[in-house]
């Protein structure tokens, strides 16, 4: 909406204005011209709007101010602007790719030459910063390549011999498994076979023995 605003070609009116040295503005966003008694143009609005973005960009801080969490004191504003007033180069503000960093800062050039012509030129910069950054984004990958390549060389580095080998070994020590379950059943099976017919002769020893008792 910014950009709208001041892509519209300023009035007479204002032209004539602003030539007689008229202030307009609060001294934080005012441009160098204007605080300094000096005739100025449509270039002090877009000096403005360059400290805007650069306030945008710098944890809502101006030029040469403290960044939060530290508070800016009332004679460190004073500073930063007889710093900015005075020509001193503005820093790069704290967020922002380089690109954005240039548009900014050249807007907020001290001198009018330095700055853009227009509010189209600017505007047209901002663009390319964001088309730029829309380009150079990293794509979204959706599957896990690097996993795929892992397997594919596991499987690959095995030969088939091997494979055989592992599956052979496999299968003996199934059998052997088998035959020592096999032994093993068997004996329980004579034991248990013993066992019982131990029980049934003491069985029978006892019964016979009550009889004989009983009948004599």
């Amino acid at each position: 909406h910014l950009l709208k605003v001041y892509c519209l070609k300023p009035s007479v009116k204002t032209v004539e204005k602003t030539t007689g040295g008229t202030k307009i503005g609060t001294y934080e966003y005012k441009a160098p011209e204007v605080y300094n008694n000096k005739p100025y143009g449509h270039k002090a609005d877009l000096y403005s709007l360059g400290l805007v973005l650069y306030w945008l960009a710098n944890e809502r801080r101006l030029p040469f101010l403290p960044l939060p969490p530290q508070l800016p004191t009332i004679d460190a504003k004073d500073e930063s602007k007889r710093r900015r007033f005075s020509g001193e180069d503005i820093p790069a503000p704290k967020h922002g790719s380089k690109k954005l960093h240039q548009v900014i800062l050249k807007a907020c050039s001290y001198s009018e030459a330095d700055r853009f012509e227009t509010a189209a030129e600017m505007k047209k910069a901002l663009l390319s910063v964001k088309n730029a950054k829309k380009t150079t984004e990293p794509p979204i990958i959706t599957s896990h390549p690097v996993e795929k390549v892992a397997t594919e060389k596991t499987e690959k580095q095995v030969p088939e011999s091997k494979k055989v080998k592992s599956t052979d070994k496999v299968n003996n020590k199934y059998k052997e498994n088998n035959k020592i379950k096999e032994k093993s059943n068997s004996k329980n099976k004579g034991k248990l076979k013993k066992q019982a017919e131990q029980h049934y002769y003491c069985n029978c020893c006892c019964y016979n023995y009550c009889i004989y008792k009983c009948l004599f």
